[in-house]
């Protein structure tokens, strides 16, 4: 009897195995649709890999600031170039204004470009325009003034930053991120915000913050010459974030950072005797325009490390990576090798 019980049991035991076998047809379809998603996906390499680390977080807050990290766009262009990461930070204040506008200006044949804010007005009125200005240039001036002028420059990554230092009680009023190809001077006079700030996103509060950030245009994948002066309008060299404050309280104290990289081509004498980098190349790049473009380009200006992580959870599903070797081989992005 407990031979038979013995044997029914492992009657069943089989019967429950086979059961549970995946049908060898089945087994196709799902190695074919694992197939098709690789297939789908465009390859991208360190190269790439590293310049999307640095155009999706210019400010390099997952990272440890702007200049903790550097990168050049992957075209394979020929020319010898130079990579350049500009920073500053300013304090100001709701007495001085409560409402305006915080952009950048460009490297320009005057001066090495930097942060402008403009005041003045309502900029949520179209037809109106600031009436006064503050700026602050990049600091690094005695550099950029040395490749100032003649020198052809192509802007891949720029981004601001504006928070509140206050307790919460002074922390009334909203931010909008916007992005312009516009400054906010025009000669002698102002432009109107309405063709300033030409596209403007929803508001965040004053006490969330905002971080902003460029989108790559045409403009900002070809070398061109540097703007006249800060007062040229339309700029150059593609669009800029821009952050919109309004209805600040008077006693308000507003923390901006700003950065900008951009690549300066140089000639055979200007880089000697100094060893040029090796600029990588992207056989699929125009994907990973697509896909920097079609990121979020604005968020809280506490929350980027969040953004960041979910940055590269969705690059995963996008690009296949892969590791080139060769004597120009780099790593990953430190921060994307780690989510991969």
């Amino acid at each position: 009897m407990n031979a038979a019980l013995g044997r029914r049991r492992r009657q069943r035991r089989r019967q429950g195995a086979d059961d549970r076998k995946v049908p060898v047809a089945e087994i196709k379809r799902l190695v074919g649709l694992e197939l098709d998603k690789r297939h789908n996906q465009a390859d991208l390499g360190p190269d790439g890999a590293h310049f999307l680390e640095m155009h999706c977080d210019p400010l390099g807050q997952s990272r440890k600031g702007p200049k903790s990290f550097s990168a050049a766009l992957p075209d394979g262009h020929p020319g010898h170039f130079v990579v350049m990461t500009c920073a500053v930070q300013k304090a100001f204040s709701g007495a001085t204004a409560t409402t305006g506008v915080v952009t950048l200006t460009p490297p320009n044949g005057t001066d090495c470009g930097g942060l402008r804010i403009g005041y003045g007005n309502d900029p949520l009125v179209p037809a109106q325009s600031p009436t006064a200005h503050s700026d602050s240039l990049f600091p690094e001036a005695t550099i950029a003034n040395a490749i100032r002028g003649t020198n052809k420059i192509r802007i891949i990554a720029s981004a601001i930053r504006v928070i509140s230092v206050d307790a919460n009680d002074d922390n009334d009023g909203f931010l909008m991120a916007g992005l312009s190809h516009i400054g906010i001077r025009a000669g002698a006079g102002y432009n109107t915000y309405g063709d300033i700030v030409a596209n403007k996103s929803s508001s965040y509060t004053f006490a969330q913050g905002i971080v902003v950030r460029q989108r790559l245009e045409p403009e900002n994948l070809t070398f061109h010459a540097q703007d006249v002066s800060a007062l040229t309008s339309p700029w150059l060299n593609g669009n800029f974030p821009i952050v919109v404050f309004s209805q600040l309280s008077a006693t308000a104290n507003m923390w901006v950072e700003a950065t900008m990289t951009y690549e300066v081509l140089v000639s055979d004498e200007e880089v000697s005797p100094f060893v040029p980098p090796v600029r990588g190349f992207e056989d699929e790049l125009s994907h990973l325009v697509h896909y920097a473009n079609h990121e979020p380009w604005h968020t809280e200006g506490n929350s980027f490390k969040s953004f960041i992580k979910g940055l590269f959870s969705r690059a995963k599903k996008v690009f296949n990576f892969v590791r080139r070797v060769g004597p120009h081989a780099i790593r990953f992005g430190t921060h994307l090798a780690a989510a991969l």
